[in-house]
C-alpha cells in the first residue's frame, strides 16, 4: 500500500482516517471496521440517507483484504460550529436526531454524532 498521510484533524477514530491526495479528500477504512461498513452499505441505510440528502455520497475506489478507500462527495465550503448561528446549530441537532431515528429502524446508531460531522450545502445540513 502506498503511504498515505493521515490528516491532523482525523485523530479520534481508530476505524480509519481521512487523507488528501492531489487536493482530493479520501477516507481509509481499516479492516477492523469492515463488518460495520459492509452492514451499512448492504442494509439500505446508506442509500436511504443519501437519497434523502442527509448523508454525503461516496464512491468506493479501492478495496483490499486490509483496507477500503472511499472518496466522498466534495463539500464546496467548510464551516465550523463556532461560526454558526443558533438556527444552524438547531438544524445540525435535528439532522443528527433524524439520522439516528432512521438508523434505529435498521438496527444501527451513529457512532460519532459530533457537530463537527455536519456541514451545510446550499443552506441545508448534511452529515
Amino acid at each position: 500500500m502506498k503511504k498515505r498521510n493521515k490528516d491532523e484533524s482525523s485523530f479520534r477514530d481508530p476505524s480509519g482516517y481521512i487523507f488528501y491526495e492531489s487536493k482530493e479528500i479520501y477516507r481509509k477504512i481499516n479492516k477492523s471496521y469492515f463488518e460495520e461498513y459492509n452492514n451499512l452499505m448492504k442494509s439500505g441505510l446508506y442509500d436511504e440517507l443519501v437519497e434523502k440528502k442527509l448523508l454525503i455520497e461516496h464512491q468506493e475506489i479501492e478495496r483490499t483484504d486490509d483496507y477500503i478507500i472511499i472518496k466522498p462527495e466534495k463539500i464546496p465550503f467548510i464551516s465550523y460550529p463556532y461560526e454558526w448561528c443558533f438556527e444552524q446549530f438547531r438544524d445540525a441537532a435535528l439532522l443528527t436526531l433524524k439520522i439516528n431515528k432512521i438508523a434505529l429502524e435498521y438496527g444501527m446508531i451513529l457512532k460519532d454524532a459530533s457537530v463537527y460531522n455536519v456541514q451545510f450545502i446550499n443552506g441545508n445540513p448534511i452529515f
